[in-house]
């Protein structure tokens, strides 16, 4: 296994963000000096976390007016055009993503399995984020014409992490839908093992508090720790505290009066153990139901003004305790991964595509695949039109629709009906499909493409080479009405040439193509 020191970090976030700048934004942005430094009282923070068997977060920094400007230059409007802050951080969270995604891929290829959580964004005029317990640190510093644009990386590896956070060994996520996740209580979990926690390991006894109607303010310094859930189930748990009840939290665990704290770092301690175990308790709840993830490293975020927001959650609370005159929230949420949705979306295409195929058997489609060279020169009349096709197609689809519907009911009842019906309905079905199997199909093979200039093409001539991007050994493609149908390699036998099958596209698609 790569050690992490041997990762090529930079390479990867700065080959990323200057691309998506260069492709996206029309902004040629480049490396600028490590001193270069934001306006602190105008900052927007972007981060994401990577969590499995590398941990930790990857921060984006830019002023409010150059995310405005990269907004502006993404949309394609005037700069006095961006009023919704909402755009944004649209364009913030793709540049948190496109970022994080490729140090997963870089992860992921050398075998350290991990996922990304929901991005958040921080803005105001007084904050510092940092990530804790990672072991490796790095910090880009980019320019477009004096904006600067700042990428801060803190990972560590976690190598005996398993893979159980993407749900694979122990359970289908195509049984997680959007009603079990709202439906699963995040509360209990949270005010239990806060309560227990601040009993056993900090001698405090705190009580739940109503906390409708309050917005997590505070008037005076502050810390809200978090960590983010990543895999199956993605989301955040959030504890938001006063720098003086977080100290007086440090002394308390370390048995020692406020006053004697050494400092910030032993305070951070305290924070990340805390949120790891009310994570932690939260995580074990989700997966005994069958919601798998894990847990990034901690994050750490101070200052008297500033505000965190966090990506919309399926399932959301907030509870409020108090311990004597000290106040403190915990907040939660949780939703289906964005990887999981497409994976559920896909599997449902599927069983679409299935439907459709039990209609028109697979036959049936094979036979539009046969060249009209290969059947007898017989007069095969008027061609008929691409409407009259698709009209008699769905046709058939119409007639057997009901059943397909009923196959999802009741298979059982819907196969005795097709062999009731089998010997009635083949004759009006050989009929619909009679017209298709008539239709004749240009197939080409395509060996690749190229483009020339024009004085470039004036100039070829009898033995002139026209090269190729294909390399050789890649594979050609078969085209039929100028739809790819199948990929294939190169064959000759007995001095002809021809192609072997090596991949094919769905039967559906086919079908799709060829009209």
């Amino acid at each position: 296994m790569q050690e992490l020191k041997n990762f090529d970090i930079a390479t990867s976030v700065t080959d990323s963000l200057i691309e998506i700048f260069q492709t996206m934004l029309s902004m040629e942005l480049e490396l600028a000096q490590d001193d270069l430094e934001l306006d602190k009282d105008s900052r927007i923070v972007g981060s994401v976390s990577l969590a499995g068997k590398i941990k930790g977060s990857v921060f984006v920094q830019v002023s409010q007016e150059f995310a405005r400007m990269i907004t502006a230059s993404m949309q394609d409007v005037d700069l006095d055009k961006i009023k919704d802050n909402e755009d944004v951080k649209d364009v913030i969270r793709e540049l948190c993503n496109i970022v994080g995604g490729n140090l997963k891929s870089l992860f992921c290829d050398a075998g350290l399995v991990c996922e990304l959580s929901p991005p958040s964004f921080t803005t105001g005029t007084d904050f510092e984020v940092k990530s804790l317990n990672t072991a490796r640190y790095e910090r880009y510093v980019f320019q477009y014409e004096g904006h600067p644009v700042i990428v801060e990386v803190a990972v560590r590896a976690d190598e005996a992490e398993s893979d159980d956070f993407l749900g694979k060994d122990n359970g289908d996520h195509e049984q997680v839908d959007i009603k079990a996740i709202q439906a699963f209580n995040i509360r209990d979990p949270l005010v239990s093992s806060t309560i227990e926690l601040f009993d056993t390991m900090l001698s405090m006894e705190i009580e739940e508090k109503d906390s409708s109607g309050d917005d997590v303010s505070f008037e005076e310094e502050r810390i809200v720790g978090a960590v983010n859930m990543a895999g199956l189930i993605t989301g955040n748990v959030s504890l938001y505290i006063t720098k003086n009840f977080a100290w007086l939290m440090t002394a308390s665990m370390l048995g020692i009066e406020p006053d004697e704290v050494e400092g910030e770092e032993d305070v951070k301690d305290v924070i990340s153990e805390l949120c790891n175990i009310i994570g932690g308790n939260l995580k074990s709840k989700l997966y005994d139901a069958g919601m798998f993830c894990t847990l990034s490293t901690p994050s750490y975020t101070s200052g008297t003004d500033f505000i965190v927001e966090r990506q919309d959650m399926t399932a959301y609370e907030r509870v409020k305790f108090v311990h004597k005159d000290e106040e403190f929230y915990i907040e939660a949420g949780i939703k289906l991964s964005e990887s999981a949705n497409m994976s559920a979306t896909a599997n449902t295409g599927e069983e679409d595509a299935n439907s459709i195929e039990s209609v028109i058997s697979q036959d049936d489609i094979d036979a539009l695949l046969r060249s009209e060279a290969s059947k007898p020169e017989t007069d095969q009349g008027e061609t008929p039109s691409a409407e009259e096709i698709q009209g008699e197609i769905d046709n058939i689809v119409k007639s057997e629709s009901p059943k397909v519907k009923a196959q999802v009911e009741d298979e059982q009842s819907v196969q005795d009906d097709l062999d009731q019906e089998s010997d009635s309905g083949s004759v009006s079905e050989d009929k619909n499909m009679d017209i298709v199997l008539d239709i004749p199909l240009e197939i080409k093979i395509e060996f690749g493409k190229t483009s020339k200039r024009i004085d470039e093409v004036v100039k070829i001539d009898n033995g002139s080479v026209i090269e190729f991007p294909n390399m050789e050994g890649e594979p050609v493609n078969l085209v039929v009405n100028n739809t790819l149908i199948a990929k294939g390699e190169v064959v000759v036998e007995k001095e002809r040439y021809g192609v072997r099958i090596t991949e094919t596209v769905s039967r559906v698609k086919r079908i799709q193509s060829m009209l």
